[in-house]
């Protein structure tokens, strides 16, 4: 059972992280303190309901949802959790969900849950009495998730299984690169193969943090960003604020229906900084990628388009 100094402290640190003012050291210090107990997790998630309380409200709000949920015997929370996530593609199994390109659709689990799916998104379901897990195989969608303790709820992307603790995240994935953004709560993201090498397998990020990963290692480490961004597409905008390349083509392949690649790797990897509308017209945008990197489309055939290097005879007629 909880005392009042952790839910004072979780209300402290939700006021701290929520401002946005929060060192690199608070941050690390949080981290270590959200791992120090289960118990910090849900504390802190209590806290961060009440948003706008001050922190002394909160903690007594905490304390108080902490004594109803030990007499349900944590049963079945009332919360739910939103998971926004985008991954590459692999082989279509029987029973599976998918849209077309350009399309949505909802879909609603036998949980409870509802799944919103982007265009040419692809999903399995494999829930059982101990979990409910998720395969994100290709695209891109939201989940809003019955949260039940017992039954843990994960969402597979690549070497990245994110569990959610009552919150809202975003997950995308572009080949090997995954990237995570919490907005809101706190989500545990795993990523495979770490802990046989010795290194930490979990990363915790709390409401308005992100990092991305390259294969299973970490790139640029834990930043700070827009919730307000996160999850965006749903109201048919997605932006891209120095992103590499090869991860706005692959919004592009949703959006549009086609293949779209970029012929030198290096190029792949560098930023661009562009707003994806749902009425964007397809040629619009691919102006606006060539004249922002330079680079040229070319019509590969069989529905791909790939960007390449202009050359210098190019540039000088």
């Amino acid at each position: 059972m909880w005392d009042k100094s952790i839910a004072e402290q979780a209300a402290a640190w939700a006021d701290r992280i929520q401002s946005g003012q929060a060192s690199v050291q608070e941050q690390a210090a949080f981290v270590a303190w959200l791992d120090e107990s289960i118990t910090h997790a849900e504390a802190y998630h209590q806290a961060i309901r009440q948003p706008t309380a001050a922190p002394e409200a909160a903690a007594k709000r905490a304390l108080a949802d902490a004594k109803r949920r030990r007499m349900r015997q944590y049963a079945m929370a009332a919360s739910v959790v939103v998971v926004a996530l985008v991954v590459g593609g692999i082989q279509l199994f029987d029973g599976e969900y998918s849209t077309a390109a350009g399309a949505k659709r909802t879909v609603e689990l036998r949980d409870g849950s509802t799944i919103v799916m982007a265009g040419a998104t692809r999903i399995r379901e494999e829930f059982s009495d101990h979990e409910r897990r998720i395969q994100l195989l290709e695209g891109q969608a939201l989940f809003q998730v019955a949260h039940n303790p017992a039954r843990p709820f994960r969402v597979e992307a690549g070497l990245q299984t994110v569990q959610a603790v009552g919150t809202a995240f975003d997950v995308s994935r572009a080949e090997n690169r995954v990237e995570v953004a919490v907005s809101d709560g706190i989500v545990a993201v795993t990523t495979k193969g770490l802990a046989e090498a010795g290194a930490p397998a979990v990363l915790k990020l709390v409401k308005g943090q992100a990092v991305a990963f390259q294969g299973p290692i970490t790139t640029g480490g834990v930043r700070s960003v827009p919730v307000e961004r996160i999850g965006s597409w749903r109201e048919g905008r997605v932006y891209f604020e120095k992103e590499p390349l090869a991860r706005v083509l692959d919004a592009m392949g949703r959006q549009y229906g086609r293949r779209f690649t970029v012929d030198d790797p290096m190029e792949a990897n560098r930023p661009i900084s562009i707003v994806l509308k749902a009425d964007s017209n397809q040629a619009d945008v691919v102006k606006a990628v060539e004249g922002q990197m330079a680079l040229k489309a070319v019509d590969r055939g069989d529905r791909t388009t790939s960007f390449t290097r202009i050359s210098r005879t190019s540039l000088a007629q």
